[in-house]
């Protein structure tokens, strides 16, 4: 129990847990300058092991080694006030016992207290008065939360980094780990997509980490991942860490813990794993709150939770809503608990009806497309979770999928729930409640992504199903999006007059967004009719109100509608700028990105640049780039063949082939660099590129666009701290001294796709 620690010269580099060498650092220049620090962090973080380090570096320093006791095994064994009494009784006996030390009162005493969780009530007190009567004593303790007593510092770990940029910590564990369960075989580079997504899954959590490594005795790489794809069981049946039972499986780790909580705070836990990882204090509170616990309690035992380590808290910013992520791990133990206390279906239930509140709260508009879309964002995957688990012929279903259409972000996001709008559409009946705002929903996502079948016969089928059930204003967003499928798809006239009805609606309602959308869907039938100051007028009307309120699809093609006037009215400078301003956000919304880059061409072309022009449109011509078009202004096709036949007269054919040649086989990201006007030397090679995660190139994405870092870690939903040490990671991997030159390096080398 009371372990009087290894002599100073056993300490060595061997002691160094993997990947917390900047965490050993930390600790002992706080624990030289503390008198108590305690160490936290998630079940099988690697407290006790980092705790273990520190201690036995520092009084390798000096002349005493470190007195070490495990509280576990009291809390395991006789848990009362008279034997932990005792403990500390025998603790202090031990360091006055010793002459050398006591003449030193103490003063290069490092005691640790190991695995605190059970006894910090009872403790606490026998702690302070050990502080009290050795002045000189330092104590390093580890516990699931904080000891909360006057002077503690706590330093709280999380799981190992599982970015590349960091030389992946957690896959030099889990190889370790593997290879010593397998006759020294350590994973090789073709199992690499399989250790980078076990080390996410797992969060890096080292005890995790140890507990799959150990199953290649037995399984592949591969096997492993699938076998952690099911669930988390199979970390039960393999070899266990130690002789600690809290280390023989995952649910043993986590259930330490769990047994330690309040009845509430069990019950908040299990309802907590119905949502996504990583969630909103609102969400928690939908699932929260019922009739025995009012939603004003859900904070407090947010808070709870957090400080004995079970959540994260992400975001703590004024401007932001708070949000919280789960281990995996303890997401799917409280899972498990949630279906044993048979209450998945009433929390789903819950959920479902708090959701269809919370979204309808602001009003209809929010539901089928014009409003706050940001607001709708932060649920998205809460969203698609339920959806997942209500039946065909429930009506939420229909009303969530309608909200789903305006959540997502990112062309990505709207593809995959493209998808799941339709899969509930149409397993749901014809006649089910709210499949007028579900059909809407799924043509706002279809007049971009998919099938032209499928996208004029949601046309047909929201037009109609509005207009007998639903009021004007969801009538007209249901003709803007129906104007588009049909122009698109070769109905212009059809398209024309859907977009002058919603227009006539929009002015009826004295809704200002109705009659900016519809007024730039007009304006590219003027322009084809040769009404170019009548389109002109709409444009300058309605550019402003979009930029405000439209999705990005449609803000897109309207920049590319105003760019498209403006070189019908002679302006290739300002035309060059709104194609530019749309291809500014390509990486995340790509739609349309194709005709931005031909509107810059011919601007080239009206200006006299004909090698920039041939170099535009050889980048159009790239597939994914190609992918991309909408085919809106089919009047450019004479002039782009003009265009072509002038560069042959007057260009010269080596030059002209070498620029053709420049822009070729470059794909969407490094297409929309160029055509942006970026510098093309290093265009092919992104030097440091392959050593950013996804995440940092997220982040890179948002200092792009100028924003600071509160700003990021709202959009990001993280905290500011986490969005800085992104950014320091990003500098020092590439080799940035600022912002300015992350912008400029990342506007070259954006091989990586952003999100």
């Amino acid at each position: 129990m009371i372990d009087e620690g290894r002599s100073p010269d056993t300490a060595s580099a061997t002691d160094m847990p993997v990947g917390r060498a900047d965490d050993v650092a930390e600790l002992r220049r706080r624990l030289r300058g503390m008198r108590l620090v305690t160490i936290t962090g998630s079940p099988g973080a690697g407290k006790s092991r980092l705790a273990t380090a520190v201690a036995t570096l520092e009084s390798a320093g000096g002349s005493r080694p470190a007195t070490t006791v495990d509280l576990a095994a009291i809390a395991a064994e006789r848990m009362d006030a008279a034997a932990l009494t005792a403990v500390f009784a025998d603790v202090e006996a031990a360091i006055a016992a010793d002459t050398a030390a006591a003449a030193r009162d103490a003063r290069d005493r490092i005691l640790l207290l190991d695995n605190c969780d059970r006894v910090l009530a009872a403790g606490g007190p026998l702690l302070l008065g050990l502080l009290g009567r050795l002045p000189s004593l330092r104590v390093l303790t580890t516990s699931r939360e904080p000891w909360r007593l006057p002077g503690e510092v706590v330093y709280r770990i999380a799981g190992l980094t599982t970015s590349p940029a960091a030389r992946h910590d957690a896959a030099r564990l889990f190889a370790e780990h593997c290879a010593a369960a397998s006759r020294g075989i350590e994973p090789g580079p073709d199992a690499a997509g399989d250790v980078a997504w076990i080390c996410d899954r797992l969060d890096g959590l080292p005890l995790l980490l140890a507990l799959a490594g150990r199953l290649a005795a037995t399984h592949t790489v591969g096997q492993i991942r699938a076998e952690l794809g099911k669930g988390f069981d199979i970390l039960d049946t393999g070899p266990g860490m130690g002789t600690d039972h809290r280390h023989r499986g995952w649910s043993a780790a986590v259930d330490w813990s769990y047994a330690s909580l309040s009845v509430a705070e069990q019950a908040l836990l299990r309802r907590l794993s119905v949502l996504p990882k990583n969630f909103s204090r609102d969400s928690a509170a939908m699932v929260g709150a019922d009739e025995h616990a009012p939603a004003a309690a859900v904070p407090a035992r947010l808070v709870s939770l957090e400080a004995k380590s079970l959540i994260n808290a992400e975001v703590r910013t004024e401007a932001a809503s708070a949000r919280f992520s789960m281990p995996t791990a303890i997401q799917h133990f409280a899972h498990r608990m949630l279906r044993h206390a048979a209450e998945l279906d009433e929390v789903m239930n819950r959920l479902a009806d708090n959701l269809m509140a919370w979204t309808g709260r602001h009003g209809p508009h929010h539901v089928i497309g014009i409003g706050d879309r940001r607001r709708l964002s932060v649920e998205r995957d809460t969203i698609r979770k339920v959806l997942t688990w209500l039946p065909a012929g429930d009506g939420r279903g229909l009303f969530l999928a309608a909200v789903l259409a305006v959540a997502g972000t990112t062309a990505e996001q709207r593809r995959a729930d493209r998808v799941e709008v339709l899969r509930v559409i149409d397993a749901a009946h014809p006649t089910t409640a709210h499949r007028a705002v579900a059909v809407a929903g799924a043509l706002s996502l279809s007049c971009w992504y998919g099938s032209r079948q499928r996208a004029l016969e949601l046309a047909h089928e929201a037009v109609s199903l509005i207009r007998r059930t639903d009021p004007e204003s969801h009538l007209a967003q249901a003709l803007l999006n129906a104007a588009l499928a049909r122009e698109r798809y070769g109905w212009v006239d059809a398209g024309r007059a859907d977009a002058q009805a919603a227009l006539e609606i929009g002015r009826r309602l004295g809704s200002e967004p109705i009659v900016a959308l519809a007024s730039a869907h007009l304006a590219r039938h003027l322009l084809r009719e040769g009404g170019v100051a009548a389109a002109d007028a709409a444009m300058s009307a309605a550019l402003p109100e979009a930029r405000a309120i439209a999705s990005p699809e449609h803000l897109g093609l309207i920049l590319n509608t105003a760019g498209a006037v403006a070189l019908a009215e002679g302006d290739p400078g300002s035309a060059e700028q709104r194609f530019s301003e749309r291809l500014g956000f390509a990486f995340s919304n790509p739609v349309g990105a194709h005709d931005s880059v031909i509107g810059l061409a011919l601007a080239a072309y009206r200006t006299g640049d004909l090698e920039r022009f041939l170099q535009l449109t050889a980048l159009a011509e790239d597939d994914e780039l190609a992918a991309t078009r909408l085919g809106l202004f089919p009047h450019w096709t004479a002039e782009l063949a003009q265009a072509h036949d002038d560069v042959a007269r007057e260009m010269p054919a080596g030059r002209a082939s070498a620029a053709t040649r420049f822009g070729q086989g470059l794909g969407l990201h490094r297409s929309v660099t160029l055509a942006l006007g970026e510098d093309a030397a290093g265009a092919w090679a992104a030097p440091g590129a392959e050593s950013l995660s996804p995440r940092e190139w997220e982040v890179i994405q948002w200092v792009m666009r100028g924003l600071g870092n509160q700003q990021i870690a709202q959009r990001m939903n993280l905290s500011v701290r986490t969005v800085e040490s992104h950014i320091r990671n990003i500098r020092t991997v590439v080799g940035l001294r600022s912002r300015a030159h992350m912008a400029a390096w990342a506007a070259r080398h954006s091989s990586v796709p952003l999100v």
